[in-house]
């Protein structure tokens, strides 16, 4: 779910509840049939939920401990096989290739898996050697085992994506089907069932179902920075509410501080051989506030006050 399905998910979650436990809607034969049917969507999309967040967070470490496994069992089996053919001359086997731990290491997923076929044909070639060689049955089958369980999670991706879509449209389904019953059914019922005579109900079912929006913070804030000389200065330093200092890089002394909320902000600009100048911003609505600043040498005399009030750019 993305933050706006959430909310919405949320206020269904929060309706049902409401549902519930007002006991002038408790003794309401058909709004508790609405209810149940309201329930049903909620549970459904909880576990849709759930599964889409399950099925987002899996997958990477296992896929990575599978890996591993096959690079551990791939070098096990190489050096035993190089071992022998060394010893004995075996040709077959010293010119084993590409099998060094660091080799296995800097294979992609499907190199490896290659590479550790091919490794799985070498011991069907020559089964005698390979068992001389101490490449047992059981080790031969952890290779085996190693190979079709990475195989499987390479594949995995594509399945996954396809999960997560199928899931994502259930649940935008899910939604629908709520805001149908909201819309079509709920807001009308009630509304016209307790608007005149039960007012409290009425504000309490309005407060369920005002959306729980996330502030949204589109105010920005730009200026200039110049010295006594109106020339700018370079590279200053700019604090919002003695948070982290920002360094503008601009060769203009142009600054420009986006995501602020509404309300008084302080502001700190500050420069190597300038004194520090704060200020503070009084933001008031969704726009784009200017404010210029004025920095004087360490030993500069400097007449503008540093109390000064952002001007709206749309005024």
């Amino acid at each position: 779910m993305d933050k706006a399905q959430k909310r919405i998910f949320d206020q269904a979650r929060r309706l049902v509840r409401f549902g519930s436990e007002n006991p002038s809607l408790q003794s309401d034969t058909f709004y508790q049939k609405v209810n149940q049917k309201l329930v049903q969507i909620v549970s459904h999309l909880d576990k849709l939920y759930k599964k889409q967040q399950l099925i987002k967070s899996k997958k990477g470490p296992i896929k990575q401990e599978s890996r591993q496994e096959l690079e551990s069992v791939c070098l096990q089996v190489a050096n035993l096989l190089k071992g022998y053919g060394n010893f004995y001359e075996f040709t077959p086997f010293t010119s084993l290739k590409g099998f060094g731990k660091n080799q296995l290491y800097k294979y992609s997923g499907i190199n490896l898996l290659i590479n550790s076929e091919k490794l799985k044909g070498i011991l069907d070639q020559y089964p005698v050697e390979s068992k001389e060689a101490k490449v047992d049955c059981v080790l031969k089958q952890d290779l085996i085992g190693c190979i079709d369980s990475f195989e499987e999670l390479l594949d995995m991706p594509k399945r996954t994506n396809q999960n997560c879509k199928n899931t994502s449209k259930q649940i935008r389904d899910g939604l629908k089907q709520y805001q149908n019953l909201l819309n079509d059914v709920i807001l009308p019922y009630v509304r016209g069932k307790y608007e005149k005579d039960n007012n409290d109900l009425i504000e309490s079912f309005e407060r369920v179902l005002k959306s729980d929006k996330i502030a949204r913070r589109k105010i920005s804030l730009a200026g200039r920075i110049t010295d006594s000389e109106g020339k700018p200065i370079h590279r200053p330093r700019v604090a919002v509410d003695k948070k982290k200092p920002m360094i503008k890089r601009g060769k203009k002394g142009n600054y420009f501080i986006k995501n602020l909320t509404g309300g008084i902000h302080t502001l700190q600009f500050s420069c190597h051989e300038y004194e520090t100048v704060e200020k503070k911003v009084l933001i008031t609505k969704s726009s784009v506030y200017r404010l210029d600043v004025v920095m004087k040498r360490n030993s500069e005399p400097l007449s503008v006050s540093n109390d000064q009030l952002a001007v709206n750019c749309k005024e």
